[in-house]
């Protein structure tokens, strides 16, 4: 019997190899194929979703720099700022030694407080990145 053993094992598996896993593997692709094609189309979904994703992602990432662009200017700008109030407020000290603030203001006074007020304009306006330029 022992003798016998590995000829039927040797002879079993000719058998399988020459004829497939039988009448049952037949039945099991049948079931295997809808679910595979519905897995091969989740992927695809996926792959589509993350397609999108990246590309939107993209242009988030676009933005954001923008972002941050703009964020530098306005911090720039409102630097600016004490420097151009100094000024002004120089000006205005100025205005008041020529006599603007007594009866009959000396026209220096007034040239002096109207060009320190137009420097503190323009002072603000030139980094404020709200401010269209006029060649715009």
């Amino acid at each position: 019997m022992r003798a016998l053993m590995p000829s039927l094992l040797a002879s079993a598996l000719l058998v399988l190899v020459a004829w497939g896993p039988g009448p049952l593997a037949g039945e099991k692709a049948a079931e295997v194929a809808p679910v595979q094609d519905e897995v091969t189309a989740r992927i695809k979904r996926l792959e589509d979703r993350v397609a999108k994703l990246e590309s939107e992602k993209a242009t988030l990432d676009l933005d954001v720099e923008a972002h941050k662009s703009l964020l530098k200017s306005i911090f720039s700008w409102m630097a600016s700022l004490p420097k151009a109030a100094d000024d002004l407020a120089g000006g205005m000290d100025e205005a008041r030694k020529l006599g603007f603030e007594a009866a009959g203001a000396n026209p220096q006074a007034k040239t002096e407080l109207i060009e320190s007020l137009k420097g503190f304009a323009q002072a603000i306006n030139a980094g404020n990145p709200a401010v269209k330029k006029k060649s715009d």
